[in-house]
């Protein structure tokens, strides 16, 4: 097996989530009109961004934005039920919930200097993680799948969560906004454990 051959199967995805340098996630997403929620298309598409959170791999998949499978709509999907990342972050556990055409207020009052960095994966980067700093609470305006109006108060990893599958909406990848030098594989997770660097 040559290196090149080698190298490609690094970026092998477990789940049907485009890859990063696909064009389609260079672009902001367009708003889902509410006739829209009980198609058939926008049904089809909402199990199978179900089916990318039931996808077993090495992290948790926790996460997904409709770009991430070639549909540009704002619409967003997460649940938080991973017993080990339960523990590590101190949290209960969230339900799958879907967010239609969400809009986000920052909340934490800390200069974005001081927010903390935490390591972040994608499907669409599938292998690697990277240090990201995110806001540590967020208020998100959205629409469930009814068409109902529905706000989420989030703080902590759940904020992160979501600043992340918002960026998708906007066409950005966490790799954009990760800390210099701490893009790493898989493999040397718990063996190469690096630390942001406080910006001034």
């Amino acid at each position: 097996m040559s290196f090149l051959s080698r190298s490609l199967n690094w970026f092998k995805s477990p789940t049907p989530c485009l890859l990063a340098g696909h064009p389609a996630l260079r672009f902001k997403a367009t708003p889902v009109k509410v006739a829209e929620l009980t198609s058939p298309k926008l049904k089809a598409l909402v199990k199978q961004m179900t089916s990318v959170l039931d996808t077993k791999s090495h992290a948790p998949i926790v996460g997904v934005a409709a770009p991430l499978l070639g549909e540009p709509l704002r619409l967003i999907a997460y649940r938080i039920e991973d017993s080990q990342t339960l523990r590590e972050h101190k949290m209960d556990p969230v339900p799958l919930t879907f967010l239609v055409n969400p809009t986000m207020e920052i909340t934490d009052r800390k200069a974005k200097q001081e927010w903390p960095a935490e390591y972040e994966s994608c499907p669409s980067v599938p292998s690697f993680n990277a240090l990201v700093r995110r806001a540590e609470a967020v208020k998100v305006d959205a629409l469930d799948l009814d068409g109902k109006p529905v706000t989420v108060t989030a703080k902590g990893f759940l904020a992160r969560v979501i600043q992340h599958e918002l960026d998708h909406l906007e066409g950005i990848s966490y790799v954009e906004k990760m800390e210099p030098q701490t893009l790493r594989h898989d493999q040397y997770i718990d063996q190469y454990e690096m630390r942001a660097k406080q910006r001034r």
